[in-house]
């Protein structure tokens, strides 16, 4: 396990991992794993309760390696077999997670909250947050999650936060601005940096 990855998903559980999900119907048993997602057709959802669903259970799938792996390191320590074997359980999800993601929103774009509930439509944040070294797939998807921010899908806080973190991993550092500014405004600068242009 690479150390960077680690402390990367410390860092994570910190701050996503340990939400509490009135509607994860998982929160109470956390031995058991949630449904997976790796086979679903994504083309094939095709009524909102389909795709609330898919969501949902990509939001669970997310949180439960990470919730696991708080409790597991804080018992048997981190550089222990159980911390191990559950980071190898966690990436590889991860690496789903990200599949049906990206393919989820090329086929059906940015979800919305008002059809399809508010953890649901955190579930794609928390997979694009929990990516720590695919600053290419955030590139790749900025343009839907753009587009989600200029119709309201997307609230400003969380866009704000979403290109900090892109930010960060590409430079390397926070950007510095003068206060006081808005969010808006360092929306505009991220995007800047970034070099996105929505034409």
């Amino acid at each position: 396990m690479k150390p960077t990855y680690q402390l990367f998903l410390l860092a994570s559980i910190l701050l996503f991992g340990c939400k509490a999900d009135p509607t994860d119907v998982h929160t109470s048993h956390d031995d058991k794993v949630p449904a997976s997602i790796e086979n679903v057709v994504i083309e094939e959802l095709k009524t909102d309760q389909q795709i609330t669903q898919f969501l949902n259970n990509l939001m669970q799938l997310d949180q439960y390696y990470r919730k696991k792996y708080d409790k597991i390191q804080k018992k048997y320590g981190h550089n222990s077999p159980e911390a191990k074997s559950t980071i190898s359980s966690l990436q590889s999800t991860d690496l789903i997670l990200r599949k049906q993601a990206k393919k989820f929103l090329a086929v059906h774009g940015f979800p919305d909250p008002q059809k399809h509930g508010e953890s649901a439509f955190e579930g794609i944040l928390y997979v694009y947050h929990h990516t720590p070294d695919d600053n290419l797939l955030r590139h790749e998807s900025l343009p839907i999650f753009y587009k989600a921010y200029k119709e309201g899908k997307l609230d400003e806080s969380r866009f704000d936060f979403y290109l900090g973190r892109m930010y960060d991993n590409e430079f390397g550092k926070r950007l510095e601005m003068e206060s006081p500014f808005k969010s808006a405004d360092r929306i505009e600068r991220y995007l800047e940096a970034l070099k996105f242009s929505p034409n």
